[in-house]
């Protein structure tokens, strides 16, 4: 039935009759001509309306408006009798930010009420940002046609609308309106069709509303109506469509009796209604004697009701989604109805298999079972419903495979099996279902060559009805081959996140008729074929993240009618403006990670007038533009150019931008100051990086301000200076690192103390910001990351903080800071990451940490001057995965508990354990930088892959634990510089996954574990001055290090030139003398200096205290001198 009631088929008839036009033409003969004072009124609409894709371009003072877009005049009088000024929702394949890119918005000028008459006006699909719905519409009474739906209206229906005794059809639903519906809607006597539905309307139904007898069409759905249904809907005889039902409205059989009454009642629709009390709902909706189709949506049937009887003698169609059954089983009564000619259970959580009681209903011709949990095969009944039409069990849990069978079905027009388990390939005898307009099969488990897959749809029947083909994420591999020319009908083609591989098949060129082509996330490659540009139709192109390493063709240019293109993540080259610069329809522009290079000028893009999104960053692209460029693509929201070169001046011609909301230029090598003007005018921004340039400039006086509440500034790795600017309260994340920022923070933190802000994240890093911490970190409760680090802070960290409430990321190294353990972070139990590092922090670690930190990955206190032991607390930290205490002056043991650190026990081979921080613009980020192998390593992306420990540099005694052995997933172990005694643990062959192991300056003895062999990723090891003896164990990894990781011991062996079989003396020689450079004594520098003083005393000595030597000695430097110019003069 495909919803063949959900409009009144008298409605349609009377519309039709209505609007007997063009919706873009209107019928009036080339001689008829508009009304001045009519076309100056429409002129004047259009001024105040937002329209970003010129739809009204044809609304111009030179012509007859009779012949505009959207206008519909009297062919006699030439009077503007209708305005068709809505936007159509997406098709099904088309992107929403498209759809939203074409809506009108703006303003509804009073000017239209010069249109003395007009008597249809449609507005539907649009924005108009909630604003109140004019109070001039009211007016305009020889209106019979009004169509406000879905247009973003808000507030109260105006009391002037109620004047409007000529409608015959009124659309209000699917807006934000609000209030009660006043009882004058009665005057409304004329109306034949009302919706309400869809808003946020409140307070009872007016029982007046049953004086609306002409009524054929009813929605009041979707609202927060309160009391009962009124009894006098009941007076609704003519009524053929009635939607009712919300979460504040109770409706019990009473409320349903007036229902009974509407003998023409063909469509109901109850939505959201509890019918878990109400036990013979059933029998009360079987005495509707006209009811062709039933839409129960998201009801309660948590009550198990079973009727023995039931004989619904008009049901055709009957709807239940989004509903609770008790039993999670279809119930049984559907099966009695045998009429049904559609069938749609869709999202009501049913499990089990799927029931054979359908195969009774033997007319149905559309079957949706979709979104459930059937968790079971196809059945192979199911394939003898042969009148099925339209078969949709997406997202069901399904199993098994699908059966050839499925050829049996030879009338439909719909399959869809998207997002099961499905295995096993597409069978043959799809080809033979010569009625299949469209196939969507992604997201299951195809494995098959995607050229069987096409030879199965271009040798058969399907391949003349084919319009839709969906095959996203089945595991298809294989090359594109010319069978896929053969689908000549095909409208949409979506073959992405596969892996197809090859070049594209220049046979897709053939396939005229197509609009929408995704082939993302494959592995294709080689170059982009010409014939491409024969798809002239083609709306959608999405070719993202394979290897195609070609130029653009320059036949590309005429494919004019492409809203939307994406060829990111490309090898593509050349200068993609000097092809692409002729689409001008094009709305969102990705070519973002390519080999691009060239410039690109201000002609290259004269024509992206429609552009709303425009990405390209990471390419190799110089911008020549004049300073006071005006852009043609004013309608621009976002904006990403990263890595292009724009500089040195700053874009001034960005501020020409009003509609702006995204803005990344980072690293487009910009070298000068940001214009006053700039923070003025991107009062729409919500997003803005300007990091990675050379800009310069005092911002101390700037207030970064935002509109919106997810607010992004990005200033990092700049040249700014002066004092912190002041920040407005609804930014989320701001990044100033790596400036030359200077000063104390009060003023950014203490600005405007009577506001609290909604800050999440806050780095200063790496600046020449200075003094103490203020008092004022209360009023910035949302804070998750604060980044102090590398500054010249002092002081302690104030008690203050305890009011970040949200804190998981705090991180102050490198400043000094004192004080003991900040107890103020006793409360911060959800911290993720704490570096409190290269301080000048004292006393001991409290044992708390370890209790409260059950969520803490990172933990990082070195370079302070903590003292004490190892609390065994901190083996509680099952997710630790970075431990690092080093040069502090801790004494005592390793805590033998270390093998409860569950992260450290397993090896981890992914990324899963990325530090997420409030999904801020997909920002993923990691404020942290491991000091390991004497060098600083940034782990910022793969912190799932770092495990760590390092407490060298301490006072550490004792053993070393066997239980760390059991840390299989460590990758790095320092001890070195401590007093570790005792044996290597002869099982540390058991941890795997080690990269760096360094024991060094211990006193540890014994020979080296054989074990040690076993360590395959080792790339780093220093044993060296310990105690150590024996041969080094043989293993192709321990004998690739330098001979300087196991210097001052007694081992011999390989890397080592001693041989083993030799043990001279000279060993012992040797290890006498690397113990004294242990200990800082080397007894040749020592002789050496000795002798110095000697020497220097024997000669200089007579001469300071002896005056016929000081005479001697001068007379004998005098005499080699006359001699050393008389042999240089001749």
């Amino acid at each position: 039935m495909d919803g063949s009631y959900n409009i009144v088929v008298f409605i349609f008839v009377w519309l039709l009759t209505l609007s007997n036009v063009d919706l873009y033409i209107c019928n009036a003969s080339s001689e008829v001509q508009c009304i001045p004072i009519e076309r100056d009124a429409l002129l004047k609409m259009k001024r105040h309306l937002l329209d970003p894709s010129n739809t009204l371009a044809s609304w111009s003072p030179h012509e007859n408006c009779c012949n505009w877009a959207l206008v519909v005049c009297h062919n006699i009088t030439g009077h503007v009798l209708k305005l068709h000024l809505t936007t159509p929702p997406p098709s099904e394949f088309n992107d929403w930010t498209i759809y939203e890119a074409s809506v009108f918005g703006g303003e509804v000028h009073p000017s239209l009420l010069d249109l003395k008459h007009l008597n249809y006006l449609d507005l539907s699909g649009n924005d108009f940002a909630y604003m109140q719905i004019p109070d001039f519409l009211g007016l305009m009474t020889s209106l019979t046609y009004l169509n406000l739906s879905d247009a973003g209206f808000g507030g109260s229906i105006p009391l002037q609308f109620w004047n409007l005794s000529n409608l015959i059809y009124l659309d209000l639903g699917a807006n934000s309106l609000r209030g009660s519906i006043p009882h004058q809607i009665e005057k409304l006597s004329n109306l034949q069709y009302l919706d309400l539905g869809g808003n946020k309307f409140n307070g009872i139904i007016p029982h007046q509303i049953g004086n609306l007898s002409n009524l054929h069409y009813l929605d009041l759905e979707d609202n927060e109506f309160s009391g009962s249904i009124p009894h006098q809907i009941g007076n609704f005889s003519n009524l053929i469509n009635l939607h009712l039902g919300n979460g504040l409205l109770p409706i019990s059989v009473e409320n349903l009796l007036p229902i009974l009454t509407l003998s023409s009642l063909h469509y109901l629709e109850l939505g959201r209604v509890n019918l878990s009390n109400t036990f013979d709902w059933l029998q009360v909706l079987h005495s509707l004697p006209s009811l062709r189709e039933l839409h129960l949506l998201g009801c309660d049937f948590t009550h198990h009701y079973e009727t023995s009887t039931l004989n619904f003698s008009s049901l055709v169609f009957l709807h239940i989604s989004n509903s609770d059954f008790v039993t999670l089983l279809i119930p049984k009564w559907i099966f009695q109805l045998k009429k049904l000619a559609q069938l749609q259970l869709h999202n009501n959580g049913l499990q089990g298999s799927i029931p054979e009681g359908i195969q009774n209903l033997t007319l149905l011709q559309h079957l949706d079972l979709s979104q459930n949990m059937f968790n079971s095969s196809i059945p192979d009944w199911l394939y003898s419903l042969s009148h099925l039409k339209s078969l949709i069990l997406s997202h069901d849990v399904l199993v098994g495979s699908i059966s050839s069978n499925i050829g049996n079905l030879t009338s439909l027009v719909t399959l869809d099996l998207t997002g099961n388990l499905l295995e096993g390939p597409i069978p043959i005898s799809v080809g033979n279902l010569c009625n299949l307009e469209k196939l969507a099969f992604s997201n299951n488990k195809g494995n098959q060559q995607i050229s069987e897959i096409l030879k199965i749809l271009s040798v058969g029947c399907v391949s003349q009805a084919l319009e839709i083909f969906y095959m996203s994420g089945s595991h298809i591999s294989g090359y594109l081959t010319e069978h896929i020319g053969f689908l000549k009908n095909l409208v949409e083609l979506d073959l992405s996140y596969n892996t197809i591989q090859g070049p594209i098949h220049s046979s897709l060129g053939d396939l005229a008729s197509l609009k929408y082509l995704d082939l993302t996330s494959n592995a294709i490659r080689g170059a982009l074929p010409s014939s491409l540009a024969n798809l002239k139709p083609l709306i959608y192109l999405s070719l993202w993240n394979n290897t195609i390493n070609s130029s653009i063709p320059v036949s590309f240019g005429s494919l004019t009618s492409l809203i939307y293109l994406d060829l990111s993540e490309n090898q593509l080259v050349g200068n993609p403006f000097e092809t692409l610069g002729s689409l001008f329809k094009l709305k969102t522009l990705f070519l973002d990670y390519n080999l691009f290079e060239g410039v690109v000028r201000e002609a290259h893009l004269v024509n992206f007038t429609q552009l709303k999104t425009f990405s390209a960053h990471k390419n190799k692209l110089t911008l020549k533009a004049h300073p006071n460029w005006n852009p043609s693509f004013q309608l621009l929201t976002g904006l990403r150019l990263a890595s292009w070169n724009i500089g040195p001046h700053f874009p001034s011609w960005v501020q020409s931008l009003k509609h702006l909301e995204y803005l990344d230029i980072s690293n487009t090598k910009i070298f000068n100051s940001i214009p006053a003007l700039f923070w003025g005018t991107m009062g729409n921004l919500d997003y803005l990086n300007l990091s990675h340039n050379h800009i310069q400039g005092d911002l101390s006086n700037i207030v970064i301000n935002m509109t919106t509440f997810n607010g992004v500034v990005d200033l990092r790795s700049n040249n700014l200076n002066g004092q912190l600017p002041y920040v407005s309260q609804i930014v989320l994340y701001i990044d100033l690192s790596s400036n030359r920022f200077s000063g104390s923070i009060a003023n950014f933190l203490c600005h405007k103390q009577e506001e609290t802000k909604w800050l999440r994240y806050l780095n200063l890093a790496s600046n020449n910001l200075s003094g103490k911490m203020p008092d004022c970190w209360m009023k910035w409760p949302d804070l998750s990351t604060v980044n102090l680090e590398n500054n010249h802070f002092i002081g302690i960290l104030h008690t203050s903080m305890a009011s970040l409430l949200e804190l998981q990321i705090l991180n102050v190294r490198n400043n000094t800071f004192s004080g003991n353990f900040p107890r103020f972070l006793k409360n911060k139990t959800n911290l993720i990451s704490l570096d409190l590092g290269e301080n000048q922090f004292s006393g001991m670690v409290p044992s708390w940490v370890g209790q409260r930190f059950s969520s803490l990955k990172i933990l990082v206190l070195r370079s302070n001057k903590f003292s004490g032991p190892i609390p065994h607390q901190i083996c509680n930290m099952s997710v630790l995965q970075i431990l690092d205490l080093a040069h502090n002056e801790l004494t005592g043991y390793i805590p033998k508990c270390v093998k409860y650190l569950s992260s450290m026990l397993v090896i981890n081979s992914t990324l899963e354990s990325y530090i997420s921080l409030a999904a801020i613009y997909h920002i993923q980020f990691l404020v942290e930088a491991l000091l390991l192998k004497g060098r600083v390593y940034d782990y910022s992306t793969n912190l799932g892959l770092v495990i760590s420990i390092d407490v060298s540099s301490n006072n550490l005694s004792g053993e070393i634990p066997t239980e760390m052995t059991r840390l299989k997933g460590l990758h790095y172990l320092n001890l070195s510089n401590n007093q570790f005694i005792g044996q290597i643990p002869q099982n540390i062959g058991n941890m795997e996954s080690i990269e760096s192991l360094d024991f060094s300056r211990n006193r540890l003895s014994g020979e080296i574990p054989p074990s040690m062999s076993k360590l395959s990723f080792l790339n780093w090891l220093d044993l060296s001055y310990n105690d150590l003896m024996g041969k080094i164990p043989m293993g192709t990894q321990i004998q690739s290090f330098e001979a300087s990781s196991f210097v001052g011991n007694d081992l011999c062996g390989p890397p080592l030139n001693n041989n083993c079989s030799s043990n001279s003396s000279n060993n012992k020689v040797d290890k006498e003398r690397e113990v004294d450079d242990v200990k800082g004594i080397n007894w040749f520098f020592v002789s050496m200096a000795l002798g110095f003083n000697v020497g220097f005393w024997a000669m200089v000595g007579p001469v300071l205290f002896s005056a016929s030597w000081r005479y001697a000695y001068f007379r004998f430097i005098d005499r080699k001198w006359y001699k050393l110019q008389s042999h240089c003069y001749y």
